[in-house]
Order: C-alpha cells, then structure tokens, then sequence
C-alpha cells in the first residue's frame, strides 16, 4: 500500500462528511450579490459543486469575464477569477493548465504575500505531478527566504518536505538523510506522527533495496500503532494507517524472499483499499500476491488471484497497472511452461512500457498547448467584447450630435484604418509565425546533434570497454609466457579466450548502427572463427551452418552466449577428438516459430555418462550456470559423439 492510499482515504473520509451542496442558496446568493461577492462565492466554492450547476451559471460566468476585462484594470477581481479557473484545472486533472494560469496571476495580478501564497499552494503541487520537481525546489528557497512574514500553519501547507522531493527524484538514502532532519524539527510526541516518521523511513529503505534495514522501522511503527488502537480502537484512520504499514512491511518480506508471510499482510492490503475505494492501490496488491505465488511456487492460486486480478484492472484507469498486469501473466506462462503466450504478453509489456514516456510526453505537450489555446482565446474573446462596446457607445454619440453625411464619412474612415490594421496584424502575425518556425527549427536541429552526439558516445563507450577487455587479454597472455606451469598455463589461456569473447560482443556493437542488439548469425560466425584461430589443430575440419536468418539479441543475451559457445567449441577442441586423426565440429542455429536453438555437435570420442553432473572442471560449471543465466534448456545428446542443443529466445 502506498503513500496514495491515505491522501485517496482521507479525501473520501472529508468528502463523506461534508454537508450535502445547497444549490438553491448557493444560487439565491449568487443572483443577489455584487459582481465582487460572485467572484467571492465561485472562488471559496469547490468546483465539483459548481459542475453541477455549471449549465446554469454558464451565461452569468461569461458575462462576468466580459465586465472584468473590459471595464476595470484592478487586479483583485482577476486574481479571484484566476482562483476559479484554478479550481477548474485542478478538478479535471490538467495541471499543465494549473501551472499556465497561476504563472500569469503570480506575474500580473497578485497584490500581496497572501495572494501569491495562495497561488503556491496550488502551482507547487501541480509541479510535482508534472514531475518538474527542480521548479519545486526553486519555490521552496524563495518561500524559505520569506518565512518570517508566512504564518506558521500557512507554511506547513505550502511547503514541499525536501525528503519526499527527493524520494521522487529516485534518491531514497538521500529522503532518509532529510526525513530524520525533518522529524527532528518537528519536535514532537505524538504517537501518531512517530509512526508516520518510522512508517516513512521503512518506505525509503524499501525503495532502497534495503528491506533489513526498512522491517526494523515498520515493525516499530506497527507496535506503536497497535498502541494507539488500544487507546482508539474504533478509530477508521488509525485503523487504516496500522494496515497501510503492514502493507509496506508485506513489500520488505517480498524483496527478503519471505514470500509467505507477505501474502497475509497483502490479502489485508487489498481488503482495506477496496473498503476506502483505492482500486490503484488493491490492484498492485493483488499483482504482488501473484507474484509470492509464482515464487514460491503455487501456480493454482496465481492463476486464481490472476483471474481476478484481470477483471479487476479492467476498471482501474491506471495505465501503469495494465502494463504490469502484461508482465505478471508472462511470468504466470513462463512459469507453467507456455512459453509462446509468455512471450506474447512479455512483447506486450515491453511494446507498452516503452510508449508509457512517449504517451506522457505527448499528453504534456498537449496540455501547454491547450492550456495556452484556452487563455489566449479567452483573452482575445475579452478584448473583442471590449472593442465591441466602445464602438457602439462611439457610434451613438456620432448619431446623437453628427448628421448621417458624418456618420457615412466615419465609417469610411472606420473601414479603411480596419483594413490598415488588419493589413498590418497579418504582416505581424506572418512575422512572429517565421520566427516560431525559425526557433522550433533550430531546436530541431539540436536535438539532432544531441541524439548524434549520445550515440557517438555510446560507441565509443563500447570501444573502449573492447580495448580494455583486449589489454586484459594480452596482460593474461604475458602472465601465461612468464610461468612454467602447465596448469597455470591452461587457466590463463581459458580465462583470456573467454575474455575474448565478450570483447567481440562490444567490437559489433561499436561497429555496426544498432548500439545495443548484433545479428546472431554474425556474431556466432565471427566468435567461432575466432576461437577456431586460437588452437593449432589442422587434422580437424571445422563445418559451420547458420540457419536463422535476420535474427538480434541484445547485450545481455549476447555476452553469456558468446561465453557457452566458447566453453563447447573449447572443450571439443580439447577432449573430442583425442587419438583421432581427424573430426568434425557442426555448430547449427535454426528457429521453431518465436523461438531459436542452437545446436554444437561433434563427431568425437563422446562425453563420458555423467561427466557434466559430478565434474568439478570450471568448464562444465560455467556451461551449466551460463544455460540458467539465459533461461535456457541444456540437453546433451550421446550419439555419434556429443551433442548439446540449448533453446534462446531470440527479437525479430
């Protein structure tokens, strides 16, 4: 359970008490007041209240706009209409609008510290939901400089706590460092909030990877809790707040590998977010609880939580859980053995794990560009209206005091300076539009030399790491001539052709366009031939048959392949063929669907019958832990010499 399982409780908890909305005196007061009392009203007003009348305050809103930027220049009224349109953003969640809307009140029409203080309690929260926690920050230091002017409860409110900041910036050692600064501050005894501050820093040494470290402090948060019920036993949010602990404490054991005593803790996680309606909060519950089971394992109940989880995620409007319900389930297939529906749902997982930034750019992009479209037209809107006005209180004036002949000779006049001014907009407007394109133009252009730049970088972060793979290789070699033992030999030579094959890994990979897959049958080609070059054995014929065309693996499949390859191509070099004047070594990769085997076989004496279990030889060792590492099936075939034929999983 997370930290949005009590801000998400608490809202419900504060909107079920509140007194049901009186519409009709709401309406009676609105109609009867001065057009300062309606701003008054529509600003102290949650807007989810003013939404349902909002058909019928749409006209009387609109009017209000009209006279407020088109007869007055005072600030107070548009810092209170600011409020409303704030009030709006917020309701529907558009924070990049909440930002534009409070930028342009702290700029033009806040009066005094209170009105810009009121704008920050809304710009700072809408910064860290768009993640621009830098900005944060910045007001943060200029609400710090001010502090002896902020009344203390006023400044609570506002200010961001450094170490959640930092917890969203991904630095949790350093939000532990800040939140014990924090609580000492504090200066308190209340139990409750020694269980927040001890339920916090269990919550930073989870997302630590430090789980030891996080049970030590949730278990005193419990305790203390479990004090406070015994004073308050009826209490809903302590109630709740001991559960959402036991929650975190569920998520330490997870990362222990305790997964049983997880599982009760999550079961009540579930039972206590549905009861507050936190569906995002059961739902990754119910993910975790599937995943104990996978682990522990029992694929039964998985694949009953799974069932149910799947039609519970259906209704919850987070994006983040589908995408790891796509994750679990190839897991689950994984695991039962239905390796192609795991491989269906874990391309789906990636394919949607990957559009998850771009989706959030986009709609952050959106967002400006609507927020802006929505004030500017407003503002031009406003101003059309102004126009508007002054040109029927000029027009009765002239038929007032000027004869028709006048009047027909003003608006001559009139319609060739529109026809001016306009002429000369669209000049300005085709000016400002050349010089928009000529900005969006060059930042093009660095982001293109940014992105050239990065992948020049990594290539040439590939090369070195080669050549200093390839200085390790020849610093072995020089060991190797510099003793007279065999063995010692031996080893040296081992450790420098296994070297030399994760050197090759990364000379492909600087060398071709793609910085991080290379081409299976390139690389499997060049890595033999390379080893082939190291031994000086011209009574065997080496026989290579690639078979999978246009198929990569990435880095991490490549570097443990390239070593199992090397490990078997060696050992046959080395024991197949001993007292033979000749033999043959076939190295085949062919693909059965979504899937690719590689098969290394020889014609030799053949492997002894239960060599590869009870052999301490390092080779075999690697062999094997090299085949789990990859995921991978290792079957050893005894005919006609030796064969071992391992399943990969291999990208289009």
């Amino acid at each position: 359970m997370s930290l949005k399982s009590i801000i998400s409780f608490f809202l419900f908890l504060t909107i079920s008490l509140n007194a049901q909305f009186d519409r009709k005196r709401f309406l009676d007061s609105f109609y009867q007041g001065t057009t300062k009392e309606k701003l008054v009203l529509l600003s102290n007003t949650p807007y989810e209240d003013i939404l349902s009348i909002e058909n019928i305050l749409k006209d009387s809103i609109a009017q209000l706009k009209k006279i407020i930027y088109a007869k007055t220049e005072s600030k107070e009224p548009r810092f209170l209409l600011d409020i409303v349109n704030i009030n709006r953003e917020e309701f529907y969640q558009n924070y990049f609008g909440v930002i534009s809307i409070c930028e342009n009140a702290l700029k033009h029409h806040t009066r005094n510290l209170n009105d810009s203080l009121k704008i920050l309690k809304s710009i700072i929260p809408a910064y860290i939901k768009t993640k621009n926690i830098n900005r944060v920050f910045e007001l943060n230091n200029v609400i710090e400089n001010n502090r002896a002017g902020i009344p203390v409860d006023v400044f609570n409110s506002i200010q961001s706590k450094k170490s959640d900041l930092y917890s969203l910036l991904g630095l949790p050692l350093v939000a532990l460092k800040y939140r014990k600064l924090e609580f000492k501050a504090e200066n308190t005894t209340d139990l409750v909030r020694f269980a927040s501050y001890n339920n916090d820093i269990g919550v930073f040494y989870n997302h630590a990877k430090l789980p030891d470290s996080a049970i030590i402090y949730l278990t005193i948060a419990s305790k203390i809790m479990d004090k406070v019920l015994t004073i308050y036993p009826n209490n809903t949010n302590h109630i709740f707040f001991k559960n959402l602990i036991e929650g975190n404490k569920a998520s330490s054991y997870e990362q222990q590998g305790k997964y049983m005593e997880a599982i009760p803790l999550l079961k009540k996680d579930i039972y206590y977010s549905r009861l507050t309606n936190n569906m995002g909060s059961a739902a990754s519950s119910y993910l975790a609880i599937i995943d104990c089971y996978l682990q522990i394992p029992q694929l039964h109940l998985a694949k009953l939580y799974l069932d149910t989880a799947e039609r519970f995620i259906s209704g919850v409007d987070e994006f983040d859980i589908r995408v790891k319900l796509c994750e679990t389930k190839s897991a689950y297939y994984r695991q039962k053995g239905d390796l192609t529906n795991a491989l269906y749902y874990l391309n789906h997982y990636i394919t949607q794990k990957d559009s998850i930034s771009q989706v959030e750019k986009e709609k952050q992009l959106l967002n400006q560009q609507v927020a802006f479209d929505v004030y500017t037209k407003e503002q031009q809107l406003l101003e059309k209206e102004k126009i508007i006005e002054s040109g029927k209180l000029e027009e009765a004036k002239q038929k007032t005091f000027r004869a028709y002949l006048i009047s027909g000779l003003l608006m001559l006049i009139g319609i060739v300076v529109f026809l001016f001014l306009n002429n000369n907009l669209s000049k300005k407007r085709e000016a400002e539009l050349q010089l928009k394109n000529k900005h969006i133009w060059r930042q093009n252009k660095q982001i293109e030399t940014s992105l050239k730049e990065k992948e020049l970088l990594i290539q040439e972060i590939h090369h070195r790491v080669k050549n200093n793979l390839q200085i390790i290789s020849s610093m072995l070699s020089l060991q190797a001539g510099k003793t007279d033992n065999e063995e010692a030999v031996v080893i040296l030579n081992d450790a420098r052709q296994r070297i030399a094959s994760m050197a090759l890994t990364h000379q492909m990979l600087y060398q071709k366009s793609t910085l991080n897959t290379v081409s299976v049958k390139e690389y499997v080609d060049t890595l033999i031939k390379q080893i082939a070059g190291s031994f000086e054995l011209p009574n065997i014929q080496l026989n290579t048959i690639i078979e999978c065309d246009n198929r990569v693996i990435d880095l991490d499949t490549a570097i443990p392949l390239g070593l199992l390859i090397n490990e078997l191509i060696t050992n046959a070099y080395k024991h197949a063929f001993t007292g033979r004047s000749q033999g043959v070594i076939t190295v085949k990769l062919w693909q059965v669907k979504a899937d690719c085997f590689l098969s290394i076989q020889d014609n030799g004496i053949g492997l002894p019958v239960g060599v590869e279990k009870n052999s301490t030889s390092l080779g075999m060792e690697l062999i094997h832990i090299l085949a789990d590492q990859l995921n991978s099936t290792l079957k050893i075939d005894r005919e006609n010499g030796t064969s071992f034929m391992i399943g990969l999983f291999c990208k289009s």
